[in-house]
C-alpha cells in the first residue's frame, strides 16, 4: 500500500515538473527568437528550433501524464493547443521576417504571441494549483500507509520475538522431560542389575 501511495506521490511531482519545464522551454524558444530577430545571428535559430521541439514533446506528454483525470486533462489538451499555437506564431514571424523586419515588427505588434503566452501561464498556474492540491492529498495517505506499513513491521517483529520465547520455552521444557526419561531409565536399569544380583545370590 505504502509503494503505491508513492508512486502516485512522484506522479504528481512528475506532471509539475512537466509543467514547469514546458513554460521554461517555451521561454528558451521565445528569447532565441528573439535574439535572431535583433541580431540576424543564425546561430540562435538552432536553439530556438531545439526549444520549441521539446516543448511540443513536453505539451504531449502532458497530456499522457494526466491521462484518467478528465478536469486536467481538459487543461493539459489546451495548453498544448496554446503551446503549439505560440510555437507557430514565433516560425510565421520568422517567415514574415525574410520580407523585411517591419514586416515582422508589425506582426509582433499585434500582439498575438503575448496573447498567447498569457493564456498559456494562467492555465499553467490553474494546472499546477490543481496538482498541488492533490500532490497534498497524496502526500497525506502516503504518510498513512507508511505509518500502516510501520505499524504491521513492529507487530511482526514483537509476533516474531514472541514466537522465539515460546520455542526457546518449549525446547527447555523438552530438554526437561529427556533428562527426567533418561534419570527414570537409568534408575530402572539399576534395579533390574540389582534385582538380578540378588536373584543370583539366592541361588
Amino acid at each position: 500500500r505504502f509503494a503505491a501511495a508513492a508512486a502516485l506521490v512522484e506522479h504528481t511531482h512528475q506532471v509539475l515538473d512537466s509543467i514547469d519545464r514546458l513554460l521554461t522551454r517555451l521561454g528558451d524558444a521565445e528569447a532565441n527568437h528573439r535574439g535572431f530577430l535583433l541580431t540576424k545571428d543564425r546561430s540562435f535559430l538552432e536553439p530556438y528550433t531545439r526549444a520549441g521541439n521539446e516543448a511540443r514533446a513536453l505539451a504531449g506528454n502532458l497530456v499522457a501524464l494526466v491521462a484518467g483525470r478528465p478536469a486536467q486533462q481538459a487543461r493539459a489538451r489546451r495548453l498544448a493547443t496554446l503551446a503549439g499555437a505560440r510555437l507557430d506564431e514565433m516560425a510565421y514571424v520568422l517567415d514574415v521576417n525574410d520580407n523585411g523586419p517591419a514586416a515582422a515588427v508589425a506582426r509582433i505588434s499585434e500582439g498575438l504571441g503575448k496573447r498567447l503566452m498569457d493564456d498559456l501561464r494562467v492555465l499553467a498556474t490553474d494546472m499546477r494549483a490543481s496538482e498541488t492540491t492533490l500532490l497534498t492529498q497524496r502526500a497525506n495517505q502516503a504518510r498513512l500507509a507508511e505509518r500502516g506499513a510501520l505499524g504491521f513491521a513492529v507487530v511482526s517483529l514483537l509476533v516474531a520475538i514472541a514466537l522465539g520465547f515460546v520455542a526457546i520455552s518449549v525446547e527447555r521444557s523438552f530438554a526437561r522431560r529427556r533428562g527426567a526419561l533418561m534419570a527414570e531409565m537409568a534408575a530402572r536399569a539399576a534395579a533390574e542389575r540389582e534385582a538380578l544380583a540378588a536373584a543370583s545370590n539366592l541361588q
